[in-house]
């Protein structure tokens, strides 16, 4: 084990505390709320545990204790929102109202700045993060986070052990890997997802397979023509480019058509997607091409069958 932590919200852990609070000397715009985001009382290696990057000042350390001044560090959002273009080190906030409490107002400063982390899912808006000491706050639920070299779970009971030590009636429940709850938060955004490309593969094939029966009904027509033209000194060849080149311009019209119109609807699944734009040029490309080759397909094969045909027999049918 390389290192531990302890949080009372773990993120992905399906759980969340949030506080508004009053920030020293900052008022919100008219019709705007006042400052609020998540709360959360952690360890002194809690962002080591995890690699929460420190953007500015200082982690939490032993210090930190009962009866020391109250700290906290806050994160990038956090900054954005409320200290733009400031330095945020040594800035104060407080869960109380100062114009009540006056003199008596328990104010925290500001020690540190940290990346923003998910927490509700990799595709929630951001929300502001504010860490406390738990040391000075005494928290009592805790989860606890551990980073190992090797496999997790090797270490599951190592850690049981560990607090049985400490406390042998306290439970540890919900065991799981960072990936495993990252995994569980997509859950719902996998199954529509799944559902989604399951249908948009129907519609594909549905769309391949109208192609198909176009193109093939169109040569089909054309058997006779084509036969005369054979009759009256065509190569094969010659008919089969002939009926390639018509049958690929209807073909490249309708999907450029369709790309068309696919790039004005995907606004609207705009929001369904994560870290993929809603045009992107790989998906729009591998459609276009399984539709070009089913319609030069559906083309080629019939013509051939066409250029088969026996001269003399169109020449007799006309």
């Amino acid at each position: 084990m390389r290192s531990a932590g302890a949080t009372t919200t773990l993120p992905f852990g399906g759980s969340w505390a949030t506080a508004s609070f009053t920030i020293e000397g900052f008022q919100p715009g008219k019709d705007q709320p006042g400052p609020w985001g998540d709360i959360r009382f952690v360890s002194p290696d809690f962002f080591r545990t995890l690699r929460v990057p420190f953007l500015k000042g200082r982690a939490f350390t032993a210090q930190d204790r009962l009866g020391a001044p109250i700290v906290a560090i806050v994160d990038e959002e956090m900054v954005r929102r409320y200290w733009p273009g400031q330095d945020p080190i040594g800035k104060r906030l407080t869960f109380d109202d100062p114009a009540a409490a006056g003199d008596t107002t328990h104010w925290i400063t500001v020690v540190g700045v940290v990346g923003h982390t998910k927490h509700e899912g990799l595709d929630a808006d951001p929300r502001v993060q504010l860490y406390l000491p738990y040391t000075q706050t005494g928290a009592s639920l805790m989860s606890i986070v551990l980073r190992t070299t090797g496999d997790p779970n090797r270490v599951v009971p190592l850690a049981r052990a560990a607090v049985s030590e400490v406390d042998r009636d306290q439970p540890i429940a919900r065991v799981a890997t960072l990936e495993q709850l990252v995994s569980d938060s997509l859950g719902e955004r996998r199954l529509s997802t799944t559902l989604l490309a399951a249908f948009a593969g129907l519609a594909l094939l549905l769309a391949a397979l109208g192609i198909y029966g176009i193109m093939a009904h169109h040569v089909a027509q054309r058997t006779r023509e084509l036969g005369v033209r054979m009759a009256l000194g065509a190569a094969a060849r010659d008919v089969l480019g002939l009926v390639l080149r018509q049958g690929m311009g209807l073909a490249v019209t309708g999907i450029v058509i369709g790309l068309v119109g696919a790039l004005a609807l995907t606004r609207l699944m705009a929001s369904q997607l994560y870290a993929v734009r809603a045009t992107d040029p790989a998906t729009f490309a591998a459609v276009a091409a399984i539709l070009g080759v089913v319609a030069l397909l559906a083309t080629a094969i019939p013509a051939l069958r066409a250029t088969r045909v026996d001269p003399v027999e169109a020449l007799r049918q006309e």
